[in-house]
């Protein structure tokens, strides 16, 4: 099929993982039944076709990408040399992290007999080993070949979400400080490697301007009881990863960010819902305060702290039900800083997901619930629900988006519709003309 696409073979890649080269025999095959002959009749031949199709039901429809020339996987990673910037690459995540007040945690996993995984990935600080890393790599240098910025950020909201929140208080840039060495891939993979010996993992964390080392435990095996939608319990048993030990706070960390607990959380804590709390979102906690960072994932960072304040507010709108709808001052608002960023509020997006921002975070504005509450704090409550450590990461660089030409043919070749929707909110009830509840769609 390669060729009738006029593609390489070589570059075929599923959709859903691009960055892996496709299996000749799983995804590219599909296995029949040791009686299979093609001498047998035709109808005996199609049945068994037809059983070793249903066999892959799970997976009805596979899409591939593929190139018309072969790709030399290493040529994004070499300079004008001609030679591998790895160092290069690392060294920019560092740097990276380092602005965004985050960590940058390289980490290797034994796996049986086989070699170590390695992942690399942007967390918070106190953030849990995740139970399933996202993605796979033999060693080190195809790590950091293969990830990029949006694959660090991969479940960045899931990893943090019961880290302690703190606010941040980041150093001002010193223009007479001392520039820091390239990264030595091979020195930091030997490092790692030797803190795998006789354990399940180890990590490397950047954290303040320098590589903290420590090794990986097993934690006691735990059982997890899930309410299904049925009523039923489903008993679940797995084994976490710790840390040996914990480096030490960054030099950047404020104080911490106040919190009550989840009321829709309280219990017995024997069994979890099977959907995450609706109020917290996981998170077990109720903030009442916040970390805007807003960037452009390159050297532009801006971080503001919200702060539970009084703060004057005027009411746009209502609810079906009464509820009055508020907005908050500019600085509440994330739309605002999209000019600065020279990109439009539409284009701010969430790096963890690569999700547009809602309309409420764009605008500044809040249903409350209890009309006599205060307004901050409701919409500090629901801006962090479900945030790592209440950081509210906004990324405001820009979309690569391919025109609506080049989308219509792809939509038309994979014999799909394309279909556009318009709806005009600006009269719903409810919403006062030229307020943000239009757009809203309240």
């Amino acid at each position: 099929m390669a060729d009738r696409a006029g593609t390489a073979p070589e570059t075929l890649r599923e959709v859903f993982d691009p960055d892996r080269p496709a299996d000749a025999e799983g995804q590219l095959s599909v296995p029949l039944d040791p009686g299979w002959h093609p001498r047998l009749a035709a109808s005996d031949r199609y049945d068994l076709e037809g059983r070793a199709l249903a066999r892959r039901a799970y997976a009805p429809w596979l899409v591939f990408l593929g190139h018309r020339d072969p790709v030399d996987p290493d040529s994004y990673l070499r300079g004008l040399d001609g030679r591998r910037d790895l160092s290069g690459q690392l060294d920019r995540l560092c740097r990276l992290a380092d602005r965004l007040c985050l960590d940058l945690v390289v980490e290797a996993r034994a796996i049986a007999t086989c070699a170590p995984s390695w992942v690399i990935r942007f967390e918070v600080p106190g953030s849990a080993v995740p139970e399933q890393p996202h993605g796979s790599h033999p060693d080190l240098p195809t790590a950091v070949a293969r990830t990029t910025v949006a694959d660090a950020w991969h479940d960045f909201a899931e990893r943090g979400r019961t880290a302690p929140a703190h606010f941040v208080d980041p150093p001002l840039p010193d223009p007479d400080s001392t520039p820091f060495e390239p990264v030595d891939v091979d020195q930091l993979e030997r490092r790692i490697l030797r803190d795998c010996a006789d354990a399940p993992g180890a990590q490397a964390v950047w954290r303040d301007g320098r590589w903290r080392h420590t090794r990986l435990r097993a934690e006691p095996e735990t059982e997890r009881l899930t309410e299904l939608e049925t009523g039923q319990v489903a008993r679940w048993h797995r084994t976490t990863l710790a840390r040996n030990w914990e480096p030490p706070a960054p030099s950047w960390l404020g104080p911490p960010i106040p919190h009550t607990r989840c009321p829709g959380c309280r219990g017995s804590g024997t069994r979890e819902w099977l959907l995450p709390c609706h109020t917290c979102r996981g998170g077990r906690r109720i903030h009442h305060g916040a970390v805007l960072t807003v960037t452009d994932l390159a050297d532009r960072v801006v971080h503001l702290n919200w702060r539970p304040e009084a703060a004057p507010v005027r009411v746009v709108g209502s609810e079906p039900a009464g509820l009055p709808v508020v907005q908050l001052p500019e600085r509440y608002r994330v739309g605002t800083w999209a000019a600065t960023f020279g990109v439009r509020p539409e284009e701010l997006h969430d790096p963890g997901t690569g999700r547009a921002l809602d309309q409420d975070l764009l605008d500044g504005v809040v249903t409350l619930s209890d009309p006599d509450g205060d307004p901050v704090e409701a919409y500090l409550a629901a801006v962090a629900r479900g945030r790592p450590a209440a950081r509210v990461v906004v990324s405001a660089a820009g979309r690569d988006v391919p025109p609506l030409p080049r989308l219509a043919r792809l939509v038309c070749g994979l014999g799909l519709v394309l279909q556009v929707t318009v709806a005009d909110h600006r009269h719903d009830a409810g919403a006062i003309p030229g307020s943000p509840t239009g757009c809203a769609g309240r």
